[in-house]
């Protein structure tokens, strides 16, 4: 499955990858729908924006994996 179809892990790459000044992609004056009420009358026109969360191809002394959790034993702590 893509991970583009998983909310936990598209929130989770906004939580780590996202810089608001450098990857919000700003689309104005696009073509809306006439049922947008906040679209321009008329023309139904409006503001359309995007996240990139891609992980850069080149990054110095950063990593963006996720860090892999300990396996436990739960019977030990004596759950389930």
């Amino acid at each position: 499955m893509w991970i583009i179809y998983n909310p936990l892990e598209v929130e989770w790459a906004m939580a780590t990858r996202f810089q608001g000044d450098r990857d919000l992609v700003v689309h104005e004056r696009a073509p809306g729908s006439s049922l947008d009420p906040s679209a321009e009358a008329g023309t139904h026109l409006t503001t359309r924006m995007g996240f990139d969360l891609t992980v850069p191809l080149e990054s110095t002394g950063k990593s963006f994996r996720k860090a892999a959790f300990p396996v436990v034993d739960l019977r030990k702590y004596g759950i389930f």
